[in-house]
């Protein structure tokens, strides 16, 4: 798991590679509810058009909660750009 310091100094990271963020939008979401022996509880997906000063990005965010009434937690936080293949 990524502790909250390290996933605020990957935001940081991204920041200087790709510049300031600018503007997003939600281009697209989904719920599913899962029950079964694995991990069971609802898992939510946000994906973002996300422009920065430098460069556009698309962003998922995946969420989950255990069960209703638990707080939902950051589950993966996913970046795509062609600026982190630019020197």
């Amino acid at each position: 798991n990524t502790s909250r310091k390290e996933w605020r100094n990957m935001l940081v990271n991204i920041q200087k590679k790709l510049g300031k963020l600018e503007d997003f939008e939600l281009s697209s979401w989904f719920v599913e509810n899962v029950v079964g022996t694995g991990k069971s509880g609802t898992f939510y997906k946000l994906v973002f058009k996300v422009c920065y000063a430098k460069e556009y990005a698309t962003e998922t965010i995946l969420l989950y909660r255990k069960k209703k009434g638990n707080p939902i937690k950051i589950d993966g936080h996913h970046i795509q750009s062609n600026g982190f293949l630019k020197k």
